[in-house]
């Protein structure tokens, strides 16, 4: 080969493999510029937020993922702690487990009262969401057990079925029973409600039943045993409204319906307000007062039969002065509380009774024209027996009854009006009312002002009119204070 070729092949070489490596260059350019702007692009999607959408629920089995235990209908549940509500200082407080067939039901108990309220709760929830009322009352003086049903909602076990949680309510029964409690009510919301009702029906001999925010399916023969103190509530817009209303109707007296204005539901009502828990309260409180009343020495039922109606009451004491105690609109004789027994113990024969037509045992139509004769067939009664000295004492529509039928009897030794809002007073009606007269009323209970004022203008002396300082109505005023009660006695007293 001529040394130019060989200069040439060399040169050629030379340039193939400057090629060569340029080429290589190019492409690792070309591939590292790829890359960063790849990774341009996807670190800009990582940066871009996008608000998540609601995925539909799927029902396909597929989506759990292997490494899961397959779904059952009751699953184990999980070790909850006990729920808590701040402790009442110096209030008794334990956990509870109470065993039957194959379940354990767990609660937690408060208070050492001689009443005993059972707080059942709504499906789904734990008695965590009784638990701040159930500490509320247990200072009231009532013992208080808020349990768990079985299932996956607290730390009872055992399987959850709707048809048997009658059953588990009346376990938490006669755990108390044993304990030896004796008077016994049952609290329930929605399903916690129906274990309540059912309960009730095979053990009509509970105190008191509440049902909230649950329509129950009874008939009128089947709810017959039911003859307890019966609470109905529910929120004034709930679905369960109606049907609801459709069982108090079947159920027999004594019972109460309330509507509390609220879209909330069972035990959520309580968080909203304290309405449903004042209801409560005083349900609580007027079932005491019964049992009370019931209860009392030397107590007695009568009845005061006339025309096609019967009025029903007791009579608890033997003294010598009977004092008449007539309740307000849609109440019983419970609404006067413990003050009947204050009365007999005060050497009086205090009568309760109940209107018609409303809540209680009496028989016969409401009538707000026959109010003051329902007040004197009492009155009327206690002449019958023997007695020559009777007090009559009406709240709000006892009132007017009192002041009506004291016009048709004025040989009362005396006369009391509380709260008076209906009455329409004369000098000409009034003129005979020459017993001593007491009225009262609250100095904010502006329903009231001007007919109490005009009742004490129109009637003869000895008369004296009284306000209190509160906004309470008719017997609220014995929850206020002591100054009712204790004007009352001092009344009384004065007229032996």
């Amino acid at each position: 080969m001529k040394p130019r070729q060989k200069l040439f092949l060399g040169s050629y070489r030379k340039i193939l493999q400057a090629g060569f490596l340029l080429a290589i260059l190019i492409l690792l350019l070309l591939i590292t510029g790829c890359s960063q702007s790849g990774a341009e692009a996807i670190s800009e999607t990582q940066v871009e937020i996008v608000e998540p959408t609601q995925l539909p629920e799927s029902t396909s089995t597929s989506t759990i993922p292997p490494t899961l235990p397959p779904p059952t209908d009751t699953p184990e549940p999980t070790s909850l702690p006990a729920p808590t509500a701040e402790p009442t200082e110096g209030i008794k407080r334990e956990q509870v487990s109470v065993s039957y067939e194959d379940k354990t039901i767990r609660g937690t108990m408060v208070g050492d009262g001689d009443i005993a309220v059972v707080l059942a709760p709504m499906f789904g929830e734990s008695r965590g969401n009784w638990m701040h009322f159930a500490e509320y009352i247990a200072p009231l003086g009532f013992t208080v057990l808020a349990f768990d049903f079985p299932g996956p909602f607290g730390n009872s076990t055992g399987e959850f079925k709707f048809d048997k949680v009658q059953f588990d309510a009346l376990a938490v029964i006669k755990y108390l029973r044993d304990l030896g409690y004796e008077r016994i009510v049952c609290m329930g919301a929605s399903i916690g409600a129906d274990a309540c009702f059912k309960a009730a029906l095979i053990d009509p001999s509970l105190a008191g039943f509440v049902i909230i925010s649950a329509p129950e399916e009874t008939t009128e023969e089947e709810a017959a045993v039911l003859s307890m103190p019966k609470l109905l509530i529910t929120g004034d817009e709930e679905d369960v409204k109606d049907p609801l209303e459709t069982t108090y109707q079947l159920l027999p007296d004594p019972k109460q319906f309330e509507f509390i204005n609220q879209k909330a539901h069972g035990t959520e009502m309580l968080n909203t307000g304290d309405e449903l828990r004042d209801i409560l309260v005083d349900f609580l409180e007027s079932l005491r007062s019964s049992m009370n009343v019931d209860t009392a020495a030397q107590a007695s039922n009568f009845e005061a039969p006339y025309e096609d109606r019967i009025i029903r009451g007791k009579m608890i004491g033997e003294g010598e002065i009977a004092v008449i105690l007539a309740p307000m609109f849609h109440t019983t004789y419970t609404t006067w509380k413990s003050f009947p027994n204050d009365i007999a113990s005060q050497g009086f024969t205090a009568v309760v009774f109940d209107y018609p037509g409303l809540v209680g045992n009496s028989s016969g139509e409401f009538n707000w024209s026959a109010i003051k004769y329902d007040t004197k067939a009492v009155i009327d009664y206690l002449f019958e027996q023997g007695y020559e000295k009777i007090v009559c004492i009406g709240a709000s529509l006892g009132a007017n009854g009192c002041f009506d039928a004291a016009q048709l009897e004025p040989n009362l030794a005396g006369l009391v009006i509380i709260s008076d809002g209906l009455s329409a007073a004369s000098e000409e009606g009034s003129a005979a009312l020459l017993m001593p007269k007491l009225l009262v009323q609250g100095d904010e209970d502006e329903e009231t002002t001007n007919t109490m004022q005009n009742i004490y203008q129109t009637l003869p002396m000895p008369k004296e009119l009284v306000v209190l300082p509160y906004q309470a109505h008719g017997t609220e005023l014995l929850k206020s204070s002591d100054d009712l009660r204790s004007l009352l006695l001092e009344f009384l007293n004065s007229l032996q």
